[in-house]
Order: structure tokens, then C-alpha cells, then sequence
């Protein structure tokens, strides 16, 4: 596996899935990163990480995300990207499933959260099982 994990986050691909509720959702998180001075980019190629807002209620959405947040892993485990964030639906109601299912994720950011999209920390360092290991739950 290639690693671009030492260089800084300075841009993120994004990806709103779901009803319009996720598509305001998405757009108050990305105004919040592009104010935190990341460049917002279509290309998830070319992003340091991406951001997928998944839904989870019916089991195509559930699906859609899954395949979704497989393809952003596949590109970290290339290097082409550093962080995986997760967020919305999905998080909200199977964390623990979804983290059995895609251990890669850095981040997760349930639909109560997502004010808090940018972290005090350098974006994520610590990973999503890590953080359920050391407090039993998941931030």
C-alpha cells in the first residue's frame, strides 16, 4: 500500500447521496471545510481525502453508499487519498456494522455531528476503530 499520510490535508472530494435533507447537510459541510481553507475538488482522484454523506435508510441507499465508500478505500489503499470520512444516515444507525464491513475508515460523522466536520485535529488521525477501542464508542 502506497501512503501519503504524513502530508497535510488540503483538499477533499465530496459525495451527498440521499434525500435533499442530505443535500442541505452537504452543503453546510462544505461551505464549513472550504472556510477551514481546504479546496473543495470534483475529482476524488486528485483529493487528500474524501467525504462521502451517505443515507441508510432504504437498502438500495445502503448499498449505493456501501459501493461508494468502497471506492473512496480503494483509492486510499492506492495512495491517491489520505482520509476517509464518513457521514450521515449510515453513521447514524449502523456505526459498528459499518465499520466491521469497511475497517479503512478514518473518520465518521453521524447527522448530529456535522457541524463538527472539520476536527481540532489534523483531519482524522486517529482512525474510527481506533476510537471505539479506546472509549468503547465511536466519536
Amino acid at each position: 500500500m502506497v501512503s501519503r499520510q504524513s502530508n497535510p490535508i488540503r483538499s477533499v472530494a465530496f459525495v451527498s447521496l440521499g434525500c435533499p435533507k442530505n443535500l442541505v447537510d452537504s452543503e453546510r459541510m462544505l461551505g464549513l471545510l472550504a472556510a477551514d481553507g481546504l479546496v473543495i475538488t470534483s475529482q476524488a482522484e486528485q483529493a487528500d481525502a474524501i467525504v462521502i454523506n451517505t443515507c441508510g435508510f432504504l437498502e438500495a441507499s445502503k448499498e449505493e453508499s456501501m459501493r461508494e465508500i468502497q471506492q473512496a478505500l480503494a483509492l486510499k489503499q492506492t495512495g491517491k487519498c489520505q482520509r476517509v470520512i464518513v457521514a450521515g444516515c449510515l453513521v447514524q444507525r449502523h456505526k459498528t456494522k459499518l465499520l466491521d464491513e469497511a475497517p479503512g475508515i478514518d473518520r465518521l460523522v453521524g447527522v448530529f455531528d456535522r457541524e463538527h466536520i472539520v476536527p481540532g485535529s489534523p483531519w482524522g488521525t486517529q482512525s474510527a476503530s481506533a476510537a471505539r477501542t479506546l472509549s468503547g464508542k465511536i466519536p
